[in-house]
């Protein structure tokens, strides 16, 4: 085919390029549709990162990359500062996987206040004890 009128290159992985129309690909995938309809905006939210921070990845979105990983440093830091709070009051905190608690307790960042490494002691056990009731 002859790029005439074409108003789009694809790229393959190994740099081949195919010209096409917009409309013509987007009438036959909705991928595509979605990709050439969709908004200049997204919005990021704790509901929603963890898809759009594997999907960003896989199309190389790298500002939405950037977008959820401000929102995790976020929340990190959020947990890191409220440490003793969200982990005596949170189920979220109980059913966290091994590796995300591995993660926090693990930080350098965590403000324990005056009970110190206690608390983070105290909440493995919490964490520990709340798996083993599911059992």
């Amino acid at each position: 085919m002859r790029p005439t009128l074409c108003d789009v290159n694809l790229i393959t992985d190994g740099g081949r390029r195919i010209a096409g129309h917009k409309g013509v690909i987007t009438s036959a995938l909705a991928y595509f549709n979605a990709m050439f309809t969709g908004s200049d905006t997204v919005d990021t939210n704790e509901d929603n990162v963890q898809q759009l921070l594997a999907g960003a990845k896989m199309l190389d979105c790298v500002d939405i990359m950037l977008r959820c990983a401000d929102l995790q440093n976020f929340s990190l830091n959020y947990i890191h500062n409220n440490f003793i709070q969200i982990s005596s009051s949170s189920d979220e905190f109980l059913q966290l996987p091994t590796n995300r608690l591995i993660d926090i307790i693990s930080s350098d960042f965590i403000h324990t206040g005056e009970v110190g490494e206690q608390v983070i002691l105290s909440a493995f056990i919490s964490w520990i004890n709340y798996d083993l009731e599911k059992i």
